[in-house]
C-alpha cells in the first residue's frame, strides 16, 4: 500500500499545526493527524481514519480525541527529514493503550480548543458540502 495523502486543512495551530485533516488520494478516506511531542521532537503524529461527521463533532466539542482514536485503527507517524509527501507505507499501527499514553504525555487536550482553531469553520463547511 503506497497511498498518498493531501492536506484538507489544519484544525488547530499554535506555532505549527497541532491537528490536521488529510485525505487519501486513492480512497478518499479522511485521516485526523495529531502532533505529539516525544523527546523534544515535533515531527511525530498520531493519526486515525475518521468520518466527516466525527470531525464536525470534534470541532463542536461533542467528542474528544480519546473517543475518536478508540473507534478506528490508529497509527504512529514520524516525519522523515526533507520528506514532504505522506505515504501510508510509513504509518505504524499502534494499539489503543499506546495511543492513550501518547495523547496524555505530549499532545493536545482531549477536546477541541477554540483558542487554537485555525480554519475549522471553513473545514467544517467543506465537510458538510462535500461529504454529508
Amino acid at each position: 500500500m503506497n497511498d498518498e495523502f493531501k492536506l484538507v486543512g489544519h484544525l488547530q495551530v499554535l506555532d505549527e499545526a497541532l491537528s490536521s485533516l488529510y485525505s487519501s488520494q486513492q480512497s478518499g478516506k479522511l485521516f485526523l493527524f495529531v502532533r505529539i511531542y516525544e523527546d523534544c521532537d515535533d515531527s511525530t503524529f498520531l493519526l486515525s481514519e475518521v468520518r466527516p461527521s466525527i470531525v464536525i463533532d470534534y470541532i463542536e466539542r461533542k467528542v474528544g480525541l480519546k473517543q475518536i482514536f478508540s473507534h478506528s485503527p490508529s497509527y504512529y507517524y514520524k516525519r522523515k527529514e526533507n520528506m514532504h509527501t505522506l505515504y501510508s507505507k510509513d504509518f505504524i499501527s499502534i494499539g489503543v493503550e499506546e495511543v492513550y499514553s501518547k495523547l496524555l504525555d505530549g499532545s493536545l487536550d482531549d477536546l477541541f480548543s477554540c483558542e487554537l482553531a485555525c480554519n475549522s469553520i471553513g473545514i467544517k463547511r467543506h465537510l458538510q458540502e462535500t461529504y454529508l
